[in-house]
């Protein structure tokens, strides 16, 4: 019944679940597109600090304190629009529908079951999509500055190259998830409290 549920809110309200799944595109392609540019850029300068015998470690921490900040201060915002434009666009649709289910005998964590499970339903595919596209426009992206520095003679003096760790992949994928679930959990709980 709550598969049924959510499948048929889904199919119902397709603009504001267009609406989601969009919204979870773009916020994960941004991430994305965000957190492998930053590893690249730090594997790079590690590259060229070794290749340089310079102290790799202090010469990152020192270049990238700023770059940190701002990535996780952008990383921050994108989750937060991210979860407020999901909550706004579950919540607006569903007061009725979670009334109703409240009504008939519904309970609290039934309801956040059915916000959770039609969440991760519109944001899964869309959220692959967004991670596949980040990864490989950073790709392009350092492969453009790749020949740039080659075309005005520099490369030689730059450790210019791709770099991706799994262990990279797993942080984005863990980042969007928790975001997703945070902006479902939020209208879910409150959803929940409706008599």
């Amino acid at each position: 019944m709550r598969n049924n549920l959510t499948t048929d809110f889904i199919r119902g309200n397709k603009t504001s679940s267009i609406m989601i799944a969009v919204t979870v595109l773009i916020s994960s392609f941004l991430l994305t597109l965000l957190t492998t540019t930053l590893y690249n850029f730090w594997i790079d300068a590690a590259m060229q600090a070794q290749t340089q015998g310079v102290d790799w470690h202090a010469r990152i921490t020192g270049e990238l304190a700023a770059t940190a900040s701002i990535y996780l201060g952008t990383t921050l915002l994108g989750c937060i629009a991210l979860v407020l434009i999901i909550r706004n666009a579950s919540m607006q649709t569903r007061v009725h529908q979670m009334g109703i289910l409240s009504t008939v005998g519904a309970t609290p964590r039934q309801i956040r079951g059915v916000f959770i499970r039609e969440s991760l339903m519109l944001s899964m595919i869309p959220g692959a999509v967004g991670v596949a596209l980040g990864i490989g426009v950073t790709a392009g992206f350092i492969t453009l500055v790749r020949q740039y520095a080659q075309s005005i003679g520099i490369e030689r003096d730059l450790a210019i190259a791709f770099h991706f760790d799994p262990l990279l992949l797993l942080a984005i994928v863990g980042l969007v998830l928790l975001t997703v679930l945070v902006s479902a959990g939020l209208p879910a709980r409150k959803m929940a409290k409706i008599s």
